[in-house]
């Protein structure tokens, strides 16, 4: 992942600065650098990798961003599911 585009660069740089707005809550990267940092590793023990992928049915939430920032950062590939998708589809 390009260090400019990494939330814990921000979070070094700016750790107060606004990242995410989640259910009218204000999330600092400092805060998602946190949860992002831990994510990885639970992912790592759970199997993923690159040679692994993680698969997501991603909602517009905290725990969703937090994922798929942990997939990105293992490089692991990301398959996004429909949430309303089903294993007959």
């Amino acid at each position: 992942m390009s260090e400019a585009l990494s939330v814990f660069a921000v979070a070094a740089a700016a750790p107060a600065q606004e990242a995410l707005v989640v259910d009218g809550r204000c999330i600092a990267f400092a805060a998602l650098a946190r949860r992002g940092g831990r994510a990885p590793h639970a992912l790592a023990v759970a199997g993923a990798g690159p040679a692994a992928p993680v698969a997501l049915s991603p909602r517009l939430d905290l725990a969703t961003v937090t994922w798929i920032h942990a997939a990105l950062a293992l490089g692991a590939p990301l398959l996004l599911q429909h949430p309303r998708g089903s294993a007959e589809e």
